[in-house]
């Protein structure tokens, strides 16, 4: 039977599966650096990082669940919001990526733009629930499908 650990290295969670022959980077899919992580019980291990960042990891899953991050206030607006079939990001700034996140922080829509301030976007694909969009790999903002 396998063994599993973790570690972290510059900002970054390794993980093995062997008993340390073999790691990998465990990705949460946030653009936080992660700064400290602390086992509260033999399978629960929460995780801060930069911006507020907070995760809760399940060993015995492999699932990260966010528990917070600092929203970059006035830098991205999201309209309507709760929305059902488009979505408009404005942004204070331009920008060149934008990706959507589920509450499970599964990546579930990812567009490269030519650095602009404004975006729409058809969520008629997406269930009903509480996102996160990413601007740029650093800025978040959530929004709600109904």
């Amino acid at each position: 039977m396998g063994s599993s650990s973790t570690t972290i290295f510059n900002g970054v969670i390794y993980k093995t599966l062997d008993r340390g022959q073999n790691w990998t980077i465990f990705d949460t899919g946030l653009p936080e650096y992660l700064a400290r992580i602390e086992f509260i019980n033999d399978s629960i291990a929460l995780i801060s990082g930069t911006n507020g960042m907070l995760l809760k990891w399940n060993k015995n899953s492999f699932a990260t669940e966010v528990l917070y991050i600092k929203e970059q206030r006035n830098m991205i607006t999201i309209y309507p919001n709760p929305a059902n079939e488009e979505i408009t990001i404005e942004s204070t700034k331009e920008f060149s990526t934008v990706e959507i996140y589920s509450v499970l922080s599964k990546l579930v829509y990812k567009s490269k733009v030519n650095h602009s301030t404004q975006l729409k976007i058809n969520t008629k694909e997406l269930s009903a629930g509480i996102y996160s969009v990413k601007i740029d790999g650093k800025y978040f903002k959530k929004f709600v499908i109904e």
